[in-house]
């Protein structure tokens, strides 16, 4: 019964009891009794818990992600294979075949995991998937944030716009950023923009800043 509560949840109630105790048998002897020394009560006045949801971005990704999920939770399940149909168009191929490969070791299933246009949907679905799985558990957020890709399964469970149009959206993000020329590279400098910015005057056109992701953190 303890370990069905605790894998089930438990209502959240003003006053609780903790019983210090053995057993079984020694629990009911002290809730049925009262002392002090093995049964606290006490009275919750608190606000109630407020939960953000973080989304992570591009680089999260690994095949497999959410497998057991997705075997032993309908619910995850029925949301990637909402996902699945409705990017099927715009992939066109089985978004689980990249994410549940029946060879999830080869190497080209791995490879093609980390081609934008289809890490970027799948991470999309898997972490939409999820949020519905936690809110079906009556696990609501009070907050979204999300890192790149996340800010966009944010926005979609915030509400910014529909599934479909945030699925559409990301597929087509994937698409146009795999387009680009496989050239350049990338560095993180920990410097202040302005100190970047000194370091590249003399560079030219062939360095710039990307993004900037903190005061002393630039691309």
């Amino acid at each position: 019964d303890i370990a069905y509560t605790l894998q089930a949840g438990r209502a959240q109630f003003a006053y609780r009891r903790i019983a210090v105790s053995r057993d079984a048998r020694d629990a009911a002897t002290v809730m049925h009794g009262q002392d002090p020394a093995r049964l606290f009560t006490s009275e919750y006045l608190g606000e109630p818990f407020r939960i953000a949801f973080l989304f992570p971005g591009q680089g999260s990704q690994h095949v497999n992600m959410g497998r057991e999920l997705y075997d032993a939770e309908p619910l995850f399940r029925d949301q990637i294979d909402v996902c699945a149909r409705r990017l099927q168009p715009f992939l066109g191929i089985d978004l689980r075949e990249v994410l549940y490969p029946a060879d999830p070791d080869s190497s080209e299933v791995i490879a093609r995991l980390k081609q934008t246009e289809y890490t970027q949907p799948a991470l999309f679905a898997v972490e939409y998937a999820l949020v519905e799985l936690w809110r079906s558990w009556g696990i609501e957020p009070a907050a979204v944030m999300g890192h790149s890709l996340g800010e966009d399964v944010a926005a979609c469970v915030a509400g910014v716009f529909s599934l479909e149009d945030g699925l559409r959206m990301v597929a087509e993000r994937g698409r146009l950023m795999r387009a680009l020329p496989d050239t350049g590279l990338m560095a993180a400098v920990f410097a202040s923009e302005a100190r970047v910015r000194e370091a590249l005057a003399g560079l030219g056109d062939e360095v710039s800043i990307a993004a900037v992701n903190g005061p002393e953190n630039v691309v």
